[in-house]
């Protein structure tokens, strides 16, 4: 029997599945399956503040890279609040340790709910929709370049895959 990896954590329930993946930290990425809720996003923002820990004590910064893409409907306003205040309570309790944000929006839907996202929030955030994996990987590894941080071992768009949904 594998053993389980400690840079994975899954939240699995009848209408969501999030994979959240800290295997090539300091690039955090985390896979939506299904329909959000408020109680899994709160697990997403305890996660993001537990590798903000961990990157106050490595002494560097992270970016987050969000593959919305097998979301099956737009999260409603009780989840968009919910990553609003998610998002809100982890960029105070750790300033400066995200150096950007990137989604992958699946859906048209998507780009519209970020937008509405950022509206609710008062904290500036670097935060940019793409169409695909390697476009966010790019955008991820350029933000690692321009914050002078290495990149991570064997994490690119030609051997990236998708993780299955969590069951």
């Amino acid at each position: 029997m594998r053993e389980p990896d400690p840079d994975v954590e899954t939240v699995v329930l009848p209408e969501v599945a999030l994979h959240l993946s800290a295997q090539h930290f300091p690039v955090l990425i985390a896979t939506w399956f299904g329909v959000p809720t408020p109680p899994v996003v709160d697990h997403l923002a305890a996660w993001l503040e537990r590798m903000c820990a961990r990157a106050e004590a490595e002494d560097t910064r992270v970016t987050f890279l969000g593959d919305t893409s097998g979301m099956e409907q737009q999260p409603g306003p009780e989840v968009r609040r919910a990553i609003a205040v998610g998002i809100e309570r982890v960029l105070a309790r750790y300033p400066g340790r995200f150096i950007g944000v990137t989604t992958i929006v699946g859906p048209p839907m998507m780009r519209a709910v970020i937008i509405m996202v950022l509206a609710l929030t008062r904290s500036k955030l670097n935060w940019k929709p793409v169409k695909d994996m390697p476009q966010a990987l790019a955008r991820s590894f350029a933000l690692l370049d321009e914050a002078g941080i290495p990149r991570p071992r064997g994490l690119d768009a030609t051997t990236y895959r998708r993780p299955s949904r969590p069951r």
